[in-house]
């Protein structure tokens, strides 16, 4: 545990299998709660539910901090098909909002710059475990912060290590 004037930043053990599955609770309990503020956000999710077999979904940018705005930037890894095409050109076109899709065929086709905007703000669909895992691998530390209740991975790359940054 760390402590800056208010704010405590605890450290996980990523060496335990665990704790990879607790933060995929939290990414569960985010999607609950962001769709519980957000009708926008539910809707949108419930179309792309018919897809989630074949592909992996993420919300990030500002639609993702603020639950609210004219566009969605959507990550899809995996299939992405005319059905997928139509229901995402459906629902911009019923409720006025831009639907931004970045489609990629893998998790390991996300680069470096890619990953830190996704990281920093993002809400994930469904198959939170890939994602938690993508990032524990790539930069080694997750941290919990109290004022956000949010969890977030934070990354310095010295040399050869990976220390935790706290901004």
């Amino acid at each position: 545990e760390t402590s800056r004037k208010k704010n405590s930043t605890y450290h996980l053990n990523l060496e335990n299998p665990l704790t990879y599955e607790y933060i995929s609770i939290a990414e569960k309990i985010r999607l609950k709660t962001s769709m519980d503020k957000s009708a926008i956000l539910k809707r949108l999710y419930e179309i792309l539910g018919e897809f989630f077999r074949q592909s992996r979904f993420l919300v990030f940018g500002s639609f993702a901090k603020n639950l609210a705005g004219n566009n969605i930037d959507l990550l899809i890894i995996g299939e992405e098909n005319d059905k997928l095409n139509n229901a995402t050109k459906k629902f911009s076109n019923t409720y006025g909002i831009k639907i931004h899709k970045i489609p990629i065929n893998s998790i390991d086709s996300i680069d470096n710059a890619m990953a830190k905007e996704v990281y920093s703000k993002h809400i994930i669909l469904n198959n939170s475990d890939l994602f938690v895992k993508f990032f524990g691998e790539k930069y080694g530390k997750v941290c919990y912060g109290h004022e956000n209740i949010n969890w977030f991975f934070r990354w310095e790359k010295d040399g050869r290590n990976k220390k935790p940054h706290f901004p």
